[in-house]
């Protein structure tokens, strides 16, 4: 998976965990400590300005731990070495 994949799922895992918490995108603004535009653009998806560790933060911000794991890559077929979100 390339590194703009992996901002979408981490960017995904945002907006799902507000929808569950029934927040406003003003009221995570105010929870990330960012502007309500920027967490419209995770809403959409425009992640250029977003690096991994700012929305690391703001998973953090939603009460979610951030677990990374280094795990040798076992090429199959086309497979190649890559990021990969989960939860």
């Amino acid at each position: 998976m390339n590194e703009g994949l992996a901002k979408t799922k981490l960017a995904h895992q945002i907006n799902v965990l507000i929808q569950e918490k029934g927040m406003t995108q003003q009221a995570a603004a105010e929870l990330f400590g960012i502007a309500q535009s920027e967490v419209s653009q995770i809403a959409s998806g425009r992640l250029s300005g977003f690096t991994f560790d700012r929305l690391y933060c703001c998973l953090c911000a939603l009460d979610m731990d951030i677990e990374i794991t280094l795990t040798k890559h076992m090429p199959s077929g086309n497979s190649v070495a890559g990021i990969h979100v989960s939860r």
